[in-house]
């Protein structure tokens, strides 16, 4: 799921694109290493989120049952 969204994300591509004409491959990757925590803590949060409503919602099945 991360690699799903590094590559999902609206900047990422492009600049690194653009920048590979402009520079060499690893000051391009560097550069574009300085958005991963956002993303890193943008999927934990999602995940975190998703995680406690499937409970929530599981245990008001469990009690209808």
């Amino acid at each position: 799921m991360f690699g799903l969204t590094v590559l999902g994300s609206m900047v990422f591509i492009p600049n690194f694109i653009i920048r590979l004409t402009e520079v060499s491959f690893i000051q391009v990757v560097l550069e574009n290493i300085v958005g991963l925590p956002e993303i890193v803590v943008q999927i934990l949060l999602f995940s975190w989120l998703y995680i406690k409503w499937e409970e929530k919602k599981t245990e008001q099945t469990n009690e209808k049952v």
